[in-house]
């Protein structure tokens, strides 16, 4: 109840500042600060009241933006949008900086063999599946149907690779919350973090060819050793912004949340300059520093103490940004992906374990953890908004949609996917109490 009220009070404020003269527009406009601190709060405040119905706070913080975005309520008008989304490039480096820093190479050496057949299996089949769907559907999508055949296999090669990636920060989310260890949990953790390093690399050499295929129907021998090298100097770009990363904190370890920022804008706009990809940069970065200095924690921590009110902008944001008129035309594709995603998660995680031989409960289960996507995957729709003006955007909208429903299937799926391998806390007490209980008489 008293969020409920928060964000009513909230809502009448911001709606009753409309009403007021701001003066001259300018490069730093008013109401667009008065709206950040706004959505910041509105947002904070709902992802609290959908975590009382055990829903990802995420879910909540995007149906605000919704809520609030120039296509309804219309308290967070276009432009105010477009002003806000300076934050985009600073939540993009914190999510690849924290997805590099929790890829471990100790996690590697365990259940290897299982870990590579079911990532190969999952993009395989994710990859082709959510691909030839789009291709598909393209007489269903307003903004692919009258376009050339090579922007919409360019459009769908976008969605195919974004469809693969995960959210590792909800799956640990549910993995901290339900206290479970075994080795679902264990098989769901490394995949779900390695799988979106390999993402990313994998999505730079798709928007390279993407980008060709937008401008040309072929692709030459010259654009494919140009992905090569952008995505080679990308790799090395971010081992060096880690060896930095890694001076400053041995050496000076002072204000480290300042530098963490000033490192995430400065990198962006020389990755910008240079025509590299930025998350990927960042997220070898966060690896070099967790694998190769003692300072990989350091790293998190300053993160997560900038990241919240970020992460919160960012999503809220990229809800207000959904365009509905759009949506509406496109929400029989968006379920349509959800599913064909669902299914092809499916078989290539149960192809993957069979052939890697692993336990019936990894067979069984481990599929319903790979569901949920977040950080990267928006992070992905975002790039390709920015990096194809004509149908990128219509693009981010349909993956949001798709998103928002994965982000409510994934973690309630999770967790019943633990329970039923019988490794979150509460499963093991029952275990432990039926083992307890003597055994029926003759």
């Amino acid at each position: 109840m008293r969020q409920i009220v928060i964000l009513a009070l909230l809502f009448f404020i911001t709606y009753a500042l409309q009403f007021l003269q701001w003066g001259s527009e300018s490069e730093l406009n008013p109401k667009s600060m008065a709206s950040l601190g706004f959505i910041l709060l509105a947002a904070y405040v709902a992802g609290d009241f959908f975590a009382r119905f055990k829903l990802p706070k995420i879910s909540g913080y995007i149906v605000t933006g919704i809520i609030c975005g120039p296509y309804v309520i219309n308290l967070l008008s276009k432009g105010v949008v477009s002003d806000l989304r300076v934050l985009d490039d600073l939540a993009l480096g914190l999510i690849a900086l924290t997805a590099g820093g929790e890829l471990k190479l100790t996690a590697l050496r365990r259940g290897l063999k299982s870990v590579l057949y079911i990532i190969g299996f999952q993009v395989i089949v994710v990859f082709t599946g959510v691909t030839a769907c789009v291709l598909m559907a393209r007489p269903l999508l307003p903004f692919l149907s009258q376009s050339p055949l090579s922007t919409t296999i360019a459009a769908a090669l976008c969605f195919g690779i974004t469809a693969v990636a995960k959210s590792p920060a909800s799956t640990i989310a549910i993995i901290t919350e339900t206290k479970a260890r075994g080795v679902v949990t264990e098989r769901v953790l490394s995949i779900t973090v390695i799988k979106d390093v390999l993402v990313v690399i994998a999505f730079a050499f798709i928007l390279s060819i993407a980008k060709r295929l937008s401008v040309e129907p072929t692709i030459g021998q010259g654009a494919v050793t140009a992905v090569f090298t952008e995505v080679a100097a990308s790799l090395l770009m971010g081992a060096v912004l880690g060896a930095l990363t890694v001076f400053y904190i041995k050496y000076i370890n002072a204000e480290m949340l300042l530098f963490i920022i000033g490192l995430v804008f400065a990198g962006t706009a020389f990755a910008h300059w240079l025509e590299l990809e930025a998350i990927l940069m960042f997220m070898v970065a966060g690896f070099v520093v967790e694998n190769f200095s003692s300072h990989g924690q350091a790293l998190i921590e300053t993160i997560e103490r900038a990241s919240l009110p970020v992460y919160v902008v960012f999503f809220a944001i990229a809800g207000a940004d959904i365009n509905i008129p759009v949506l509406r035309q496109t929400l029989l594709v968006a379920s349509i992906l959800v599913a064909v995603r669902l299914l092809t998660t499916y078989l290539g995680t149960f192809l993957g374990s069979v052939l890697a031989g692993d336990p019936p409960p990894v067979r069984r289960y481990a599929w319903m953890g790979f569901i949920t996507q977040a950080g990267v995957s928006l992070g992905l729709a975002t790039i390709v908004e920015q990096t194809f003006p004509s149908w990128g955007p219509h693009f981010k909208t349909l993956i949001v949609a798709t998103i928002a429903m994965n982000q409510i299937i994934g973690p309630i799926a999770f967790k019943l996917a633990l329970d039923q391998s019988g490794e979150t806390e509460v499963a093991r007490e029952r275990t432990l109490t039926l083992a307890e209980q003597p055994a029926p008489g003759p």
